[in-house]
């Protein structure tokens, strides 16, 4: 098992829950990284995010490693309801389908959004178990959360 995550920020809120999770079990982490960073700024952020959905806009992204676990934990931010462009274009192009997933998203609302229906229709042989949505400006305070989710998963 394995952590795979996309932030758009060094330190970012998904990059925060990542690290919770994986220090609670310990396993390798792998960043989904765009070719074109994105902005920093916020208001920035949000306008490319926009640009990319509105108009189809896959960008392609590289990973820290290769992936070979068959059961990934998967994190990303939530964008307009669903799994940013980035992340669809590198689940479909780089990654070979696991046989588990386990989402975790952050965003300021939108919980899981579209992303199960998502992966299920990206991956469908892939089982893709309960996920962790954590609002984005709490993600400092999710360590109880984490710890039942894991919990809830028996992964711990």
């Amino acid at each position: 098992m394995e952590i795979a995550y996309f932030t758009h920020a060094e330190d970012g809120n998904t990059e925060i829950l990542m690290r919770k999770i994986a220090g609670q079990l310990n396993l390798p982490t792998n960043r989904i990284i765009p070719k074109k960073p994105y902005p920093i700024s916020y208001e920035a952020l949000v306008e490319r995010a926009k640009d990319e959905h509105e108009h189809s806009i896959f960008p392609e992204a590289s990973i820290n490693h290769e992936i070979s676990d068959d059961v990934l934990i998967l994190g990303t931010p939530i964008w307009f309801d669903e799994l940013p462009n980035v992340v669809k274009r590198f689940l479909k192009e780089q990654l070979v389908a696991p046989r588990v997933i386990y989402p975790f998203c952050t965003s300021e609302g939108s919980g899981l959004g579209n992303s199960i229906n998502e992966l299920k229709a990206i991956f469908p042989d892939t089982e893709i178990k309960l996920g962790l949505a954590v609002q984005g400006s709490k993600v400092d305070k999710a360590d109880q959360a984490v710890a039942n989710w894991l919990e809830q998963l028996n992964l711990i």
